[in-house]
C-alpha cells in the first residue's frame, strides 16, 4: 500500500497533472498521494467506501457512497448499470412511500400496522 503511494506521489510530482481522480479502495495512502496533488496544484476528485474522512480532507470534490457507481454509469453509459441504479432508486422511493403511509396511519390512530406486525 505505501509502496504504491510513494510511487504515485513521485509520478505526480514529476508529471504535474492538472487533475487527479482517486476512486477505489484506499486506506492510509490517501494523505501521501493527495498531498503530492496539492503541491502541484491539481484539482482532486475522490471517492472511496473505506476512509471518507481522508478523502474529504484532501480532495476538492468527493463522491459519497453510491455516487461512485452512479458516476461510473453516467460516464460509461452502460444500460445494465444505469438500469440497476434506476431500479435501486425506485425501490427506495417505494419503501419511503410505505414508511410515510405507515406514519400517517399510526398518527391517525390506526392499529393496522401493529396488528400486521404481531400476527
Amino acid at each position: 500500500q505505501f509502496s504504491y503511494a510513494v510511487g504515485a506521489s513521485g509520478m505526480i510530482l514529476k508529471e504535474k497533472p492538472a487533475m487527479l481522480i482517486q476512486v477505489g479502495y484506499f486506506i492510509a495512502e490517501i494523505p501521501a498521494v493527495a498531498e503530492s496533488g496539492a503541491r502541484v496544484g491539481a484539482l482532486q476528485i475522490g471517492g472511496t467506501l473505506s476512509s471518507m474522512d481522508l478523502i474529504a480532507m484532501f480532495c476538492d470534490y468527493i463522491f459519497i457512497g453510491e455516487e461512485i457507481f452512479a458516476a461510473a454509469a453516467a460516464i460509461t453509459r452502460d444500460p445494465l448499470t444505469i438500469a440497476t441504479i434506476a431500479g435501486q432508486d425506485w425501490i427506495r422511493l417505494l419503501v419511503l412511500g410505505m414508511m410515510v403511509i405507515g406514519v400517517i396511519l399510526m398518527a391517525a390512530g390506526s392499529h393496522l400496522i401493529l396488528d400486521l406486525l404481531w400476527m
